[in-house]
């Protein structure tokens, strides 16, 4: 399978290659080939992020099957973006995992399961940073 990885950094001062490091070793163990890395090196509350945007666009184009983050707050910069974004990539049949988290997009994943209740269960968050 294709496998994408997103990486972000709030500064120039802080080092992405931890996250890389542990999405690529989580890719190797799955035996997925990586075929892009996309990496931004901004805030999370810029709306727009070159990688992320370029990600996006690629999902669209199906370069991909599936995409690795290393966290969520690393992902998006609210819940409601994190969650936008993450339907835009199943509307493109784009399997999305948060690696350190346990999130896994993947249909009958445990992970998955809290996306397919209604408001009215109370599902719980799958995201409880305050930054998403």
């Amino acid at each position: 399978m294709k496998a994408a990885i997103y990486t972000r950094v709030s500064t120039a001062d802080q080092n992405p290659e931890l996250q890389l490091r542990e999405l690529q070793e989580y890719a190797a163990r799955q035996g997925w080939t990586i075929t892009e890395t996309y990496r931004d090196i901004i805030s999370g509350a810029k709306a727009s992020r070159p990688g992320l945007n370029r990600l996006m666009q690629d999902a669209t184009a199906r370069k991909f099957e599936i995409l690795l983050v290393w966290k969520l707050d690393r992902f998006g910069r609210s819940r409601v973006d994190c969650l936008n974004n993450i339907q835009a990539l199943e509307r493109c049949r784009v399997r999305f995992i948060a690696v350190t988290q346990n999130l896994d997009t993947a249909p009958g994943s445990a992970a998955h399961a809290p996306a397919r209740q209604t408001a009215s269960s109370h599902p719980p968050p799958i995201c409880v940073d305050a930054a998403c």
